[in-house]
């Protein structure tokens, strides 16, 4: 997931689950996915947030 793009989509009962153990690695990979202009909702915005993404021009649902 590092340094991917979900930039103008639309999210809905999201999850990034990892295939390792939950690491820093896993974390930093998480936080570098650009959310620009994409549509989610509530509960995966508090999700991605909560890890400590920056979700900066973002449209909830």
């Amino acid at each position: 997931l590092a340094n991917s793009s979900f930039r103008g989509v639309i999210l809905r009962n999201v999850s990034f689950r990892p295939t390792f153990a939950l690491t820093n690695k896993y974390y930093k990979s998480i936080k570098t996915i650009d959310f620009d202009g994409a549509s989610m909702d509530k509960l995966t915005y508090a999700a991605l947030k909560g890890v400590g993404v920056s979700l900066e021009n973002i449209v909830l649902l």
